[in-house]
């Protein structure tokens, strides 16, 4: 006759072959064999693979996607992390569409020929022009350029020459660009990129703006009906979206950059009114689903304005603003409060280069002796043959547009001497 102990063991046993069970003083290797037959049940019920070892499952956050702005890319842990969605966040014309733009003039930079970039302007057709001040080498379709060759010869202007046609033709890589009548199509061509990892970035510009299918299908804004939410729309698509990105079925380096607005602020509203002065007017919009998942939140603003003369006495015409940013949230070598700013100056835009030497300066990869600067090793503080005594920032800066290795190495220094370490190819 069994014991009880007996009984309820068979009452725990499992049901067939496929179900062996071990009990608590059971050895390690027979704990390591019933979990492998797990594993084996579980992906062969599912016909994938749902259960896999911790070591074989990677993630590709090492790899970072940089904007080119020093300062900024110490703040998120070297750039945006590769394979998760960041968030680009701000009020109207605060730098959004710029920094996205800055992030794949890096990529192409980088990667050269094997960059590839898909982007999706949501909120209106894409500003060829504004991106390659960027640094984003976009070919200009032929039509563009017709247009301008008649602008031009109608103000007694020549064409454009073979060169310069060559010019706005070239590009970087592969750059695709999409669009659809509705956010489903859109954001379905979307996933489907990921999941496919052919492209380095993928930029959403702007997820905010992005209309549902029973909106689109209206003939007039009068007509009723049952209507989809935008937030469900962003909802459904980012709970797709994250599996592909956790590394269970390969490494996927796809960088999503999304850029949204932001909404008006209730806290300030509901706040106590000696505390409301110290309340932004606006928080950060979006979907209930994106508040986890995303990797990075960079929220932009403007700064205060730059204004023409070097003293405030001769301040005069309104020539910029600082782009101020805070990382709102921040996972992967980064972490949430940090904030910083960068000058920008309408004409020409962030002066890079600059911001490489201020911020070396800054975290001591850069040294100044009676007007020269030495880049130093982070490990040793010893300096780096070649980048001894360089006469001022000029000469630092022409050494680095040398090519793109130069300034690479003089960036990845820098980074060590902020104790970040993170890898852009």
């Amino acid at each position: 006759m069994r014991t009880k102990a007996e009984e309820a063991k068979k009452e725990r046993a499992p049901k067939n072959e496929y179900e062996p069970m071990i009990d608590s003083d059971s050895s390690a290797t027979d704990r390591k064999k019933v979990i492998a037959a797990l594993m084996s049940k579980i992906n062969g019920d599912a016909k994938y693979t749902v259960i896999a070892p911790a070591d074989e499952v990677v993630n590709p956050y090492f790899l970072r996607r940089p904007s080119g702005i020093m300062q900024l890319d110490i703040d998120t842990g070297g750039g945006l992390p590769a394979g998760g969605v960041s968030m680009l966040t701000g009020p109207d014309n605060s730098g959004k569409s710029f920094l996205l733009y800055k992030y794949c003039a890096q990529h192409q930079r980088l990667y050269g020929s094997q960059s590839a970039i898909a982007f999706a302007p949501v909120e209106g057709a894409p500003d060829y022009f504004f991106m390659r001040k960027c640094g984003f080498m976009i070919a200009i379709p032929d039509p563009m350029i017709e247009e301008r060759n008649k602008q031009r010869k109608l103000q007694g202007r020549p064409p454009y020459t073979k060169e310069e046609r060559a010019e706005l033709k070239r590009q970087i890589g592969t750059v695709a660009i999409l669009g659809a009548q509705n956010g489903e199509d859109l954001l379905d061509a979307v996933h489907e990129t990921v999941r496919r990892n052919v492209f380095g970035i993928v930029g959403i510009d702007s997820l905010t703006a992005i209309q549902p299918q029973e909106i689109a299908k209206q003939e007039s804004l009068h007509d009723g009906g049952r209507r989809a939410s935008h937030a469900t729309l962003a909802t459904n698509f980012f709970q797709r979206l994250y599996p592909f990105l956790i590394g269970m079925w390969g490494r996927n380096d796809t960088t999503i950059i999304c850029t949204q607005q932001v909404r008006a602020n209730a806290a300030k509203a509901n706040a106590l009114p000696h505390l409301q002065k110290y309340i932004r007017d606006w928080a950060p919009a979006g979907a209930y689903a994106t508040r986890h998942g995303k990797m990075i939140d960079l929220l932009v603003w403007d700064g205060g304005k730059i204004r023409k003369g070097k003293t405030q006495s001769e301040a005069g015409e309104i020539v910029g603003k600082y782009m101020t940013w805070e990382t709102e949230k921040g996972k992967a070598g980064t972490h949430d409060n940090i904030r910083g700013e960068v000058p920008f100056i309408y004409e020409t835009l962030t002066n890079d280069l600059d911001g490489v030497v201020t911020t070396g300066i800054r975290y001591k990869a850069i040294v100044e002796d009676d007007g020269y600067l030495s880049l130093v090793r982070a490990q040793t503080g010893e300096i780096f043959d070649g980048w001894k005594k360089l006469a001022g920032p000029q000469r630092f800066i022409e050494k680095m547009r040398e090519n793109i290795e130069a300034e690479l190495f003089v960036r990845q220094e820098i980074l060590m001497h902020a104790e970040i370490e993170c890898a852009y190819r």
